[in-house]
């Protein structure tokens, strides 16, 4: 278990640590532009909103900590997202399959060069990634505390991921997917409060 922790906190310390590989590229220009000119109050004024498979709730985070940080700030605001998502993912994992997998799937995630990046990237896939995941790890514990109140931080979540990046809304369907095989009869009612 202590070994499980540790690897997620060495990755995110070593995301954070190598954060300043390269310049900007487009897309966290556009973002980082987009969240600071919302700030000042000309995101819909400028037709931001139009802009994005999703609302100005990434723009605006990757504005914040550019504010903070410049670029650094914004993609140190992705790392601690990606982040959490390994957290939970960690966690969710545990509460399916055990320990040993949650160590293994620490471990994958922790060396997936997809996810490496991701995190060292300042775009609202990581906003959206946090998101759905968190989701999936209120479901697992909604399976395993049979407690319907675990619903309001999935629904919460998922709305959060789908507000990031709408697309992400397609991830929907395996949510409930998920929710139908832990929840057996219970599930119907869990999916229409969902």
């Amino acid at each position: 278990k202590t070994l499980t922790w540790a690897i997620v906190g060495a990755w995110v310390v070593v995301c954070l640590a190598t954060l300043d590989y390269n310049g900007p590229f487009m897309d966290e220009g556009i973002y980082l532009t987009a969240g600071r000119r919302t700030l000042e109050g000309h995101g819909l004024t400028d037709g931001f909103l139009g802009w994005f498979a999703g609302s100005l709730v990434w723009p605006v985070l990757a504005g914040v900590g550019s504010r903070v940080g410049g670029l650094l700030g914004a993609r140190a605001i992705a790392v601690l997202l990606v982040g959490g998502a390994f957290v939970a993912l960690v966690l969710a994992s545990r509460n399916l399959f055990g320990e040993r997998v949650a160590f293994w799937t620490a471990l994958g995630f922790a060396v997936s060069g997809p996810v490496l990046a991701l995190a060292r990237m300042a775009v609202y896939d990581a906003s959206a990634l946090f998101g759905l995941v968190l989701s999936w790890y209120a479901i697992t514990e909604l399976a395993r505390r049979d407690h319907r109140g675990w619903l309001v931080p999935a629904a919460a979540a998922f709305c959060w991921a789908m507000f990031s990046k709408y697309p992400a809304g397609l991830m929907l369907l395996p949510l409930m997917g998920v929710l139908l095989a832990l929840r057996g009869r219970k599930a119907v009612t869990d999916v229409y409060l969902f």
